[in-house]
């Protein structure tokens, strides 16, 4: 049975993951950053949903 992905993970692909710079793996601390022209509109969108996307416990770089 596959799962669909939620809303938030869609969210995520299709509109916040070219926006982001690099992933840091790390098992203690991962961490990712966004580009630099990054918009306002779309790091915001991202806060709203880290949460839902088990991504709360990333540190970001903006």
């Amino acid at each position: 049975m596959i799962i669909p992905p939620s809303k938030e993970l869609l969210i995520f692909y299709n509109q916040i993951d070219e926006w982001v710079d690099q992933v840091y793996p790390d098992q203690n601390k991962p961490s990712l950053s966004f580009k630099k022209d990054t918009p306002q509109s779309i790091l915001d969108l991202f806060d709203s949903i880290k949460s839902k996307i088990s991504f709360d416990s990333l540190e970001c770089k903006y």
